[in-house]
């Protein structure tokens, strides 16, 4: 059998508190309840990951998109304690479809995790990208290989007072998204 790759570490030192450099990808936060809803552009990610969640906020979405740089990932993946073979399994970007329970620890909360695959039809040819998805009980992080947009409409929706989305927790957060 293979050797196992080592794990992704949770924070490396030289990632905590670095800024993340020009070319990083696009990442957008979006907190939501049924009577209010923030979306905005992530542009300082160290300060934003030594923030929480607004009192307001029922749920918390998270989207990574245009590539997947291991520093950007370490410093969620020690904000939000993702499993360091989930992580492995963003970086090396080449998952089948699935879904991995990562149950809660003394160390780490339970989340979902699961592997989609985009698929789009350019110039003839099929391409498929992977979109990875952690969902915990108010928070849903996303990672996309490439900005494409797929998620806009979704975006929308959430803009909108008495909107299903921003009725319901996470989980439906995490359907409409696999559905779109």
């Amino acid at each position: 059998p293979a050797a196992a790759k080592a794990p992704l570490p949770a924070a490396p030192e030289s990632v905590v508190g670095a800024p993340v450099p020009a070319g990083s990808p696009r990442i957008t936060c979006v907190d939501f309840c049924e009577q209010r809803a923030e979306r905005r552009d992530i542009d300082d990610l160290p300060g934003f990951v030594g923030t929480h969640r607004p009192d307001w906020s029922k749920v918390r979405w998270i989207n990574v998109a245009g590539g997947n740089r291991e520093d950007v990932l370490a410093l969620f993946a020690q904000k939000y304690s993702l499993h360091p073979l989930a992580v492995e399994d963003i970086l090396t970007g080449s998952q089948r479809p699935k879904v991995e329970d990562y149950p809660a620890s003394a160390e780490a909360p339970g989340r979902l995790f699961i592997v989609a695959r985009l698929a789009d039809l350019q110039d003839g040819a099929l391409r498929t990208d992977q979109v990875n998805l952690f969902l915990g009980r108010s928070t849903l992080l996303t990672f996309q290989e490439h900005a494409n947009g797929v998620f806009e409409p979704i975006y929308r929706r959430l803009e909108y007072a008495g909107s299903r989305l921003r009725a319901n927790d996470a989980s439906f957060l995490c359907y409409a998204l696999l559905d779109a």
